[in-house]
């Protein structure tokens, strides 16, 4: 009787917890809906370095990185984001980010792309966007630091 109750008691946190992501997505005012800046007078290489460098210095890895993008993931530690994203695979999620850049005349646009990640680097792997999230406004309020501070 009293797994019952426990189990009901997981069930029930589980939902109210879905329910309250559901509630109220994050809304990015840009031409993308996604996070995103355009960097005045800055080209696409030095704003590459900027990401990279504050990317790493923040605990991220990097997963792979070209002309026009950085991608960039980090390890969850959430139990929460474990059962929600988790597979009968592998239980470990990655929080990715996505950054893609380019040249608009002499400004640079940057647009990232949030996701939690499953199964990272397999065959098998899985993603789920998080663009509308709250994690996705800390990504929106990191770029605007790195615009303001690019920018000087």
């Amino acid at each position: 009787m009293v797994r019952v109750n426990v189990r009901l008691m997981v069930v029930v946190s589980a939902v109210a917890l879905l329910m309250q992501g559901c509630a109220s997505p994050v809304i990015h005012a840009t031409p993308s809906g996604k996070p995103e800046v355009t960097i005045r007078g800055v080209d696409p290489q030095r704003v590459s370095e900027e990401l990279l460098n504050s990317g790493l210095n923040a605990g991220f890895s990097l997963v792979r990185q070209d002309n026009n993008q950085i991608i960039l993931q980090r390890r969850s530690e959430s139990a929460v984001h474990s059962a929600l994203f988790g597979t009968g695979h592998d239980q470990n999620v990655y929080g990715r980010v996505v950054f893609t850049f380019f040249a608009v005349a002499s400004d640079t646009r940057v647009v990232a792309d949030c996701s939690m990640v499953s199964n990272a680097g397999t065959p098998f792997e899985k993603s789920s966007d998080l663009n509308g999230s709250e994690g996705s406004r800390d990504v929106q309020a990191f770029l605007s630091k790195l615009k303001s501070h690019l920018e000087k």
